[in-house]
């Protein structure tokens, strides 16, 4: 049986903290041993299911709904090294109760942060 080796996960900065990078490649390279096709499945793939996931946040009733969403989006966020992106889902993730204005506040910060995954990953052709 082969042995696992076990990935790094980027750092996920606090929010006080200096501005977290949108992709961390050297995590993502890590992640696919340096496979630039296997980087772009990769990638492509988180980007493939952006609208499932980002469905599931503007669907949600009730604080677990949102909890898990957002969980959700911060899992494979940080899989991919996409740490702007983990980092706001992370803060989504912490909210209990969410007022409308909340809401709205939070959901921008988040499709801002996967707009920047997505041009990220444009300029470095793995899209």
């Amino acid at each position: 049986m082969e042995a696992v080796q076990a990935v790094a996960l980027p750092p996920v900065l606090a929010s006080d903290g200096p501005r977290p990078q949108i992709l961390d490649l050297s995590h993502l390279r890590r992640f696919t041993m340096g496979s630039v096709a296997f980087e772009r499945e990769v990638v492509g793939l988180f980007i493939a299911e952006l609208p499932k996931t980002l469905a599931g946040l503007e669907r949600a009733q009730t604080a677990a709904e949102w909890h898990m969403a957002a969980h959700t989006l911060k899992g494979s966020a940080l899989g991919i090294g996409a740490c702007r992106l983990a980092q706001a889902a992370r803060e989504a993730e912490r909210m209990k109760y969410l007022s409308p204005a909340e809401r709205t506040e939070t959901m921008s910060q988040i499709k801002a942060a996967i707009l920047d995954v997505v041009g990220e990953a444009a300029r470095l052709r793995l899209v």
